[in-house]
This record gives C-alpha cells, sequence and structure tokens, in this order.
C-alpha cells in the first residue's frame, strides 16, 4: 500500500512527510482591501467559508498535531468578524496562535480582544522604515502609519508579541539596515521573504520579473538587494535577538535566481549571499478558495509547506514564520 500511495505522490510531484505538520496554516479570507503591488489577492471574489466549517477543522486538527503552529492568513484575516472566536477555539485545542495584519483594524479594543483570544504572535506587514516607500507598496496613503500603531497597540499587551513580516524588493532594500535598526531598538523579531511573482490566483510565470515594478531594474538596485540580504545573513548568523528569519520555504525562483539568468545584458548578476536556512519541520496549508475547510485535501510536504494564497513559511531555529500580506 505505501508503495502505491509514493508512485501517486511521485506522479503529482509531492513528496511523503516524515512526520505530522507542526505548523498550520488557515487561509480564512481572499478579502482584502489594500492593492499592494506585489500581490493580487484583492482583486479575488472568493467568499468567505462560514465559520461553522473553519471550527470543525479546527477540532479535527487539534488531536491530529496540536501541540503545533496555527497560522491565520489572508487576506486580511481582521476583515473576519469571527477571528478572535477561531483563534481561542485554536488555543483551546492546544496550538500555538499566530496571525498576519497589515495594521488598518488593529483598533484598541480589537488588539485587546486578540490579545484576550490568547493570540502569540502578531505578524505586522511592513515593508520598509518610511511612510514613502511603505504606502506606496501597499497601494494606499497612511498604511505606513496604521502598521506602526498597531505594532504600539500590541506592544503594550501581553500578548501577542509582534514579528514584523517584510518582503525584500528593489524600492525597498536601501532601508532594511534602519529597518533592522528599529527592530533592534523595540526588541522586536524580523521575518523576510523575497520578492516573488504576484499572490492571487495566478498561473505561474517563469518571466514575472519583467512586469514587476519592485523588480530591481538597475545594477544600483541589485546592489541594494545584495547589501540587504547581506546583513540580514550576518544577523543572522550571530543569532541577535532580532532572528531574522530568511523565508526558504518559497519557491526558489526569485530574485536572485531570476536575476542570474536574465538576459539583460544592462543588469549586473547578483550572486545568492544568504546562507541556506534548515527546513528542519514541517507545514500544511489550508485555503478557503483552493481547496475548501477539508482536512484530508490539504497538501504537505517535507521540503516545506505548499504556500497558502497568500505565502508561508514553517517554523525553523524558534521563529515560527508567517504569510507575509
Amino acid at each position: 500500500m505505501n508503495g502505491a500511495v509514493d508512485r501517486v505522490l511521485d506522479r503529482v510531484k509531492l513528496r511523503r512527510a516524515p512526520g505530522r505538520p507542526d505548523q498550520v496554516h488557515l487561509a480564512v479570507t481572499d478579502l482584502c482591501f489594500l492593492p499592494c503591488l506585489h500581490c493580487d489577492i484583492w482583486k479575488n471574489k472568493t467568499p468567505d467559508l462560514d465559520g461553522h466549517h473553519w471550527e470543525r477543522l479546527i477540532d479535527r486538527l487539534g488531536p491530529w498535531c496540536a501541540p503545533a503552529g496555527m497560522n491565520f492568513v489572508g487576506g486580511e484575516p481582521l476583515l473576519r468578524k469571527d477571528l478572535e472566536s477561531l483563534m481561542a477555539r485554536a488555543v483551546r485545542n492546544g496550538f500555538e496562535v499566530s496571525f498576519n495584519t497589515n495594521g488598518w483594524l488593529v483598533t484598541d479594543k480589537r488588539a485587546q480582544s486578540i490579545c484576550d483570544a490568547g493570540a502569540s504572535i502578531a505578524y505586522v506587514s511592513l515593508d520598509g522604515i518610511s511612510a514613502g516607500t511603505v504606502d506606496h507598496s501597499r497601494g494606499r496613503a497612511g498604511s505606513f502609519d496604521k502598521a506602526m500603531e498597531a505594532i504600539d497597540r500590541f506592544d503594550s499587551l501581553p500578548n501577542p508579541r509582534v514579528v514584523i513580516a517584510a518582503i525584500l524588493h528593489g524600492e525597498n532594500a536601501a532601508e532594511f539596515p534602519e529597518l533592522l535598526d528599529f527592530v533592534r531598538d523595540r526588541k522586536l523579531q524580523l521575518v523576510v521573504q523575497p520578492l516573488y511573482q504576484n499572490f492571487g490566483e495566478v498561473g505561474f510565470d517563469r518571466n514575472w520579473h519583467e512586469s514587476s515594478p519592485l523588480f530591481p531594474k538597475t545594477g544600483a538596485g541589485i546592489a541594494a538587494i545584495d547589501h540587504a540580504v547581506d546583513i540580514l545573513a550576518a544577523e543572522r548568523m550571530r543569532g541577535e535577538p532580532s532572528a531574522t528569519q530568511w523565508d526558504s520555504s518559497w519557491p526558489t525562483r526569485s530574485i536572485s535566481e531570476t536575476l542570474s539568468q536574465t538576459t539583460d545584458t544592462s543588469v549586473e548578476r547578483a550572486t545568492p549571499t544568504c546562507p541556506s536556512m534548515p527546513r528542519a519541520t514541517f507545514g500544511c496549508a489550508i485555503s478557503s478558495s483552493r481547496w475548501g475547510a477539508s482536512l484530508t485535501s490539504s497538501h504537505w510536504h517535507s521540503s516545506g509547506m505548499v504556500p497558502p494564497p497568500c505565502g508561508g513559511v514553517g517554523k525553523s531555529a524558534g521563529v515560527t514564520g508567517p504569510a507575509t500580506c
């Protein structure tokens, strides 16, 4: 029987995982109100599943793989009015709960409600350290201020602790030294995801970089990417409290690989300088739009989880990674 299962997995290019996942990502909504330049999820019209579907799934996952991490992603998860109820249910089932947010919906009341639900980690999207950079990449003025306000609100509560989630791209690479200083000063953590093809219900396009407004187009832009990766790798190797995490579970054809294979001779070739990070654990991604709330139809494998619509990274070296939104 095992041989037959392995042959089926080989045909669909999946591999059997040697254990149960210790990180589960639930994409509880595709809805979002920010037209981010790196993401097309806001274009999706997928209706949300009713809460009872997610409740049943959480109750089934608990006995199977808890204790584990459970990350609520989207879209913007805080658009769900029952998010805190789902978080509390996950906590009761033995999960360590995390979630992603762009910060816009984090009021004092909502922050306290999330705290009361028992959430452990808030991944706040902050793709830079200036309003101009963040507002431009997020497609809406005020996004930088909203993210900073969310960080302050969560930081004033016992939980959740804040982890900054940043996408490294051509327009913000020069700000990463200052962003890292901010993370250190605030005693936070940082997770970094390389720019990739826009998230959303889109097919893979190996030439995605040609139309990406955030892909570095000049030698100076590529040099800034290299420098940012160098300082992040050095921070990681030193084991600093900021515990920078390179999101190694994403498909490998991201900035560095695409640059090394581009046919544009006017663009300097970039050499990946970030040391490979161990993928020591396993993950499971479940989406309302792609697989439905069905445990048996989720796909997971040993080389890092299949990303949900907004991305994902497994838990490695003490840092539970998010799906950056």
